[in-house]
């Protein structure tokens, strides 16, 4: 214990010879100042540890086997176009091996160049021209309408054209380099002629990354009868938790070595899709405009009516 002086001495930013000066006088801090005076002797004992030269060599390696997340973020749509050196290869692989956030995003990326762009089914055309609302024209809708749009563009382009610019240029060049595109790489995941569990299975092991998919009776039952039914040629829509590449919320980062559990499968024909959830996920009801409920009604007779779907 202390009485206190050498506390206020030290608040007070005094010298160190003030604070010996108390304790050397006061019987109470005497102890005090002793274990004070034997530590800064230690510690002037003391002295930094040399560094290592292959310490220092290992540290001067760290950049050029590995990159940061910042390096990652740059070398990652490289990596997508093939464009890395093969030491940059090592490098990004090596950061990816111990970063759950970019190998999560290298997996998003490598998904995503594998899809091609949906090709929309012979009915849906038809149906949002049937149910396209009725609306007003107003002033801004007239002025957006196609043919005024082209009509802007065009004297947009006259305008620019006077002010020095050819915009034909640019139009040349977008031909070109669309023309050099190699379509023959777009392709989808699966063809119509798979079965469902192989559609679902393709998704899960080119998508996400799982090394197989597991069914519940219940939910390849269904499946199956909705082959049996006439629908084997649909889609899947795969219902999964937004988190996580697997069917848990809580697996962060790309892994590997899992499987995706399918434990139900609804039939969306209207959609033109085949629904099948993923773990415990819960889906959303489509509900219509107008509730059943307003049509329920009982007649004098005692009859139920409204219970038509």
């Amino acid at each position: 214990m202390s009485c206190g002086q050498l506390e206020q001495l030290f608040i007070a930013g005094a010298s160190p010879d003030d604070a010996r000066r108390h304790a050397r006088d006061c019987a109470t801090c005497r102890s005090i100042g002793a274990d004070v005076d034997a530590s800064e002797a230690m510690a002037a004992g003391l002295a930094a540890p040399p560094l290592p030269a292959s310490l220092r060599s290992a540290l001067l390696e760290i950049p050029r086997k590995t990159v940061s997340c910042e390096g990652a973020e740059r070398l990652l749509p490289m990596a997508m176009e093939d464009e890395l050196s093969d030491d940059e290869k090592v490098r990004l692989s090596s950061h990816l091996s111990r970063c759950a956030g970019c190998s999560e995003a290298a997996a998003t990326l490598a998904a995503a160049r594998d899809l091609a762009e949906p090709v929309a089914p012979p009915w849906l055309a038809g149906r949002l021209a049937v149910n396209r609302p009725v609306r007003e024209k107003g002033f801004w809708r007239l002025l957006l309408a196609p043919r005024a749009a082209i009509a802007l563009a065009y004297a947009a382009a006259v305008v620019v054209m006077l002010a020095g610019f050819n915009p034909a240029d640019l139009a040349r060049k977008v031909v070109v380099a669309a023309d050099r595109a190699d379509t023959s790489k777009v392709q989808p995941l699966y063809g119509p002629e798979l079965t469902f569990e192989q559609k679902i299975t393709e998704v899960a092991t080119r998508v996400y990354g799982a090394k197989g998919v597991a069914f519940k009776p219940g939910a390849k039952t269904r499946l199956q009868q909705y082959a049996a039914l006439g629908y084997g040629h649909l889609p899947v829509c795969i219902a999964k938790t937004q988190y996580s590449f697997t069917d848990d919320a809580k697996v962060m980062g790309a892994p590997s070595d899992w499987t995706l559990t399918i434990s139900d499968a609804s039939l969306s024909a209207g959609a033109g899709f085949v629904v099948a959830t993923a773990g415990n996920m819960m889906l959303m009801p489509g509900l219509g405009k107008v509730p059943q409920a307003q049509k329920l009604d009982v007649t004098e007779g005692g009859e139920i009516v409204g219970m038509d779907y």
